[in-house]
């Protein structure tokens, strides 16, 4: 992104493009939003283990999965340009 985003400080400026360099976090927002959903699926498929022990010492991936699914969420939102999102990004 540091490629194409104008800002004075920059030394790695090359081409001053604001929609490319905005198109450029959008994909990014997007990929991390995918594999947070992907690790919030795993830990749940892994809980639906019949073997007890295994349950149990998922419990604290369970509770870390909710934080997942929000920034998933949040993230989402900031692609999709959504008018409630307070923030412009991370």
């Amino acid at each position: 992104m540091l490629l194409f985003f104008e800002h004075q400080d920059n030394v790695l400026l090359m081409l001053p493009d604001a929609a490319i360099a905005s198109a450029l976090v959008k994909v990014q927002w997007g990929v991390l939003a995918v594999a947070s959903s992907a690790v919030v699926l795993v830990v749940a498929k892994r809980r639906r283990s019949p073997w007890a022990p295994r349950r149990r010492a998922l419990l604290p991936s369970v509770a870390g999965s909710l934080s997942g699914v929000l920034y998933s969420a949040w993230l989402t939102s900031l692609v999709i340009g959504s008018p409630w999102c307070l923030s412009s990004g991370p």
